[in-house]
């Protein structure tokens, strides 16, 4: 996976279905309350609270969606 270069994007705006994947791994999530998650390319994701890393999985469907 690659960055977000060359996407024109703003904060609040729709992620392309052909963009979530590449949008999910180009960085840490960093939520309100200073929780994190990671999402590795091959499927991994590591939520982290408090300090307590829990680990999972992830997949996207075809038209864009994830779980």
């Amino acid at each position: 996976m690659q960055g977000l270069d060359g996407v024109d994007a703003s904060d609040g705006d729709l992620v392309a279905a052909a963009l979530v994947q590449r949008a999910l791994t180009a960085g840490e999530f960093v939520f309100p309350d200073g929780a994190t998650q990671v999402f590795e390319p091959g499927g991994g994701t590591t939520y982290k609270e408090n300090g307590r890393p829990t680990p999972g999985e992830w997949y996207t469907e075809r038209d864009g969606r994830f779980g």
